[in-house]
């Protein structure tokens, strides 16, 4: 039977899967915002289903370049999160700094999705869709895995 380690460690890795997932589809949907027919997301706006990329309307405002670069950010950090963990829990065991380097990354990742949707609720006032929704999940999702890696430190400290 697994021990608490391992368990807090395979729990890690789902919940980091989960949110590389969530923020694929948050930057993937085209609904963070959805009102009526109109939906938006950071790369299409769909008008009663005809989607047109947002590019075609000219000028991109400068904080739509800087919720997806943050919602970029935010997934490359956690895909690096990810990887780190499956590497700490099935070969690098006794790496302590592997630990160290999963809590940083998955805080900084979900720092970034955070201020991905910080930075578009600033800038637009109707009703959020599925895809702002999973930035959110992404963002929290982000500080619970850095959560069960300082756990997981603070184990490993008082049993060695």
């Amino acid at each position: 039977m697994p021990d608490t380690k391992q368990i807090i460690s395979f729990l890690m890795i789902g919940l980091a899967g989960i949110d590389v997932l969530f923020c694929i589809l948050a930057l993937a949907l085209n609904t963070w915002l959805d009102y009526y027919g109109f939906s938006s997301g950071l790369w299409k706006v769909c008008i009663v289903g005809q989607c047109v990329s947002i590019d075609d309307f000219g000028v991109i405002e400068g904080w739509l370049n800087e919720v997806r670069v943050f919602a970029f950010l935010g997934l490359f950090w956690m895909i690096i999160t990810t990887v780190a963990a499956v590497l700490r829990t099935f070969l690098l065991k006794d790496k302590i700094i592997i630990l160290y380097l999963i809590i940083g990354l998955s805080a900084v990742s979900g720092l970034c999705m955070m201020i991905a949707f910080a930075v578009y609720t600033n800038n637009t006032t109707h009703k959020y869709g599925a895809g702002f929704a999973l930035c959110i999940l992404a963002w929290i999702l982000g500080w619970t895995v850095a959560g069960l890696g300082c756990f997981l430190l603070i184990l490993n400290r008082n049993t060695s």
